[in-house]
């Protein structure tokens, strides 16, 4: 079965040195920094709120103040959400091109397979079947 090791290690190459393949580029310190650049953001937005309510109190009564400032808040929530969902649905769908490579490849690595572990199947078919139901029995309690 020296095939089948060949046939595994070749899989796992192409997928780690696959140019197609992101890699990680970003350090703990970049997450802690986006973090605290989201937090520090989020603060802000919430001192603008602040800040646009105490100066519609100075000039209107309470109750149209905070009215005014709720409504500007939302409707620029509701602008950030609706160019969201229209960049959102402007992606381009995947390549049909990489599906097709994806499908042969598969097919091609499946076949492969399949051609190694005929010949042990077909010499110890009593041994295969007893493989067969362990790993089904060990699938079924794990789902359990």
């Amino acid at each position: 079965m020296p095939g089948i090791a060949a046939i595994i290690e070749e899989l796992v190459m192409a997928a780690v040195l696959s140019p197609k393949m992101p890699h990680p580029r970003k350090s703990k310190m970049d997450w802690a920094f986006m973090a605290l650049s989201i937090l520090l953001g989020c603060a802000g937005i919430f001192l603008s709120i602040l800040s646009l309510e105490r100066f519609f109190e100075a000039r209107y009564p309470l109750d149209i103040a905070a009215l005014s400032s709720a409504a500007i808040v939302l409707t620029i929530a509701a602008l950030i959400a609706v160019v969201t969902y229209h960049c959102r649905r402007r992606k381009p769908p995947a390549s049909t091109t990489d599906r097709q490579e994806l499908e042969s490849r598969l097919h091609t690595l499946l076949e492969s397979v399949c051609v190694e572990l005929e010949s042990p199947i077909r010499e110890n078919p009593k041994t295969a079947v007893l493989i067969a139901a362990i790993a089904g029995f060990i699938t079924a309690q794990r789902k359990i």
